[in-house]
């Protein structure tokens, strides 16, 4: 009885250990494609001491070079650890999501503050031509007594 070996899709978000599913098929499935089949009998994790354990044997029956370029083309941590292109994807549209979250909520303090900016602008506006009135009425007092006084005094040499 030859086993069938399959790699499960990996869950990103629960980062589970990995799992290798393994099903041995009865000899009258021989036709049946293993792809098709969803009863596994094994599952068994893959741990660091598997990792050891295989390389030692890679050693006994390739030699050390060998075993070392096939386990180069393992990745050296977990299946968890690997990215695939379905948990990029899903990062990248969690960052999306949070761009769009802090796009929003910036807008919404560029506006509390636009609307506060426009409100002292108001009032500067509005003291500032309450100032420039005082100042014109004081002004115009001031050159009226000036001009009393210069007409009174020309009145009183004359």
């Amino acid at each position: 009885m030859k086993p069938i070996v399959r790699w499960p899709k990996l869950d990103a978000v629960s980062h589970r250990e990995p799992k290798l599913l393994v099903r041995h098929r009865p000899p009258n499935e021989s036709s049946v494609s293993p792809l098709s089949s969803t009863s596994w009998a094994t599952i068994m994790s893959i741990t660091e001491a598997d990792r050891r354990r295989l390389y030692r044997r890679l050693q006994e029956h390739l030699g050390t070079e060998e075993a070392d370029i096939l386990m180069e083309h393992l990745p050296p941590v977990g299946w968890a650890d690997v990215s695939t292109t379905t948990d990029v994807n899903h990062a990248v549209a969690l960052v999306n999501k949070d761009l769009e979250f802090a796009t929003l909520r910036l807008s919404s303090e560029f506006s509390v503050l636009r609307q506060e900016l426009e409100a002292t602008e108001h009032r500067l506006r509005a003291e500032f031509h309450s100032t420039m009135r005082s100042m014109t009425i004081g002004i115009i007092g001031a050159n009226v007594a000036v001009t009393s006084l210069g007409v009174a005094l020309l009145a009183v040499i004359r």
